[in-house]
């Protein structure tokens, strides 16, 4: 399995395993779209990681679910 240079979209990437997650994808050079709920910790994270970025939704409502889809 390749492992970089890659485009990534990562849920829940903002705490837990998917922060974890995302330092190792992000150590090896894959392009990154981190989604949450929380915008404080988006904005940690965007300020923490080059090259990363982030969408602000929540994904238990259809409506974030569909800006998601037209962002992406």
């Amino acid at each position: 399995m390749k492992t970089g240079n890659n485009t990534i979209l990562l849920t829940g990437g903002t705490s837990g395993i998917g922060y974890s997650i995302l330092k190792r994808l992000h150590a090896v050079d894959n392009k990154i779209l981190v989604v949450g709920s929380d915008h404080q910790r988006l904005e940690k994270i965007k300020n923490e990681f080059k090259n990363i970025d982030t969408f602000c939704c929540d994904l238990s409502m259809s409506t974030d679910v569909q800006r998601l889809i037209d962002f992406l």
